[in-house]
């Protein structure tokens, strides 16, 4: 049970910060058609701090003091490897099948760019795996396995950081407020 809430909730997130991204590509549309990567850094952030809280929201709860009760070492990368399902099976179609659904459309063959300057795709499939990772779309380039897997081993490795600093209950927003917020209390 408590697996299947951790997945709602990074597919949850996950989705929430592709609406977000596609927004602030409307919105900065300037940046973005200018400086692909500038926009990818933006929102790479977003999603970087998102996924993270997924993985520290579920260690935080498992890393309460109950006598008797001790976190599991296991969760954290079943709850990655759970999470990397889908652009698992979209990574495979991308360079097993890269056309499956053959729809004419000049910047879904590569003959025109998508979105960003250099950013061309390679088939239906291209396209369906970029928008999933949609935030991070510039980093991939052009049909490259290794870029391509680098969104999925990020997700992966930010959700089990995120568990493992989660349990120690650590928060950078405690350590800012000492230095800066109650700093300003005790100098007035």
């Amino acid at each position: 049970m408590k697996l299947l809430k951790g997945i709602r909730n990074f597919y949850g997130s996950h989705i929430l910060i592709l609406f977000i991204s596609v927004f602030l590509v409307a919105t900065l549309w300037v940046i973005a058609s200018r400086s692909g990567i500038a926009f990818s850094v933006l929102t790479g952030l977003i999603y970087i701090a998102s996924i993270y809280s997924v993985g520290w929201n579920c260690g935080d709860r498992d890393g309460r003091k109950i006598p008797g009760y001790y976190p599991s070492k296991a969760f954290p990368f079943l709850l990655a490897g759970f999470s990397a399902v889908i652009p698992l099976s979209l990574y495979a179609l991308c360079f097993l099948c890269p056309n499956l659904w053959f729809v004419d459309v000049p910047f879904i063959r590569g003959e025109l760019q998508f979105l960003f300057p250099g950013n061309y795709l390679q088939g239906t499939t291209d396209l369906i795996y970029k928008m999933w990772y949609f935030p991070l779309i510039s980093f991939m380039g052009n049909a490259e396995p290794l870029l391509y897997a680098i969104p999925m081993i990020l997700q992966s490795f930010l959700i089990v950081i995120g568990y493992f600093v989660g349990t120690t209950r650590f928060r950078m927003m405690d350590f800012f407020m000492q230095k800066f917020v109650f700093r300003k209390k005790k100098e007035q």
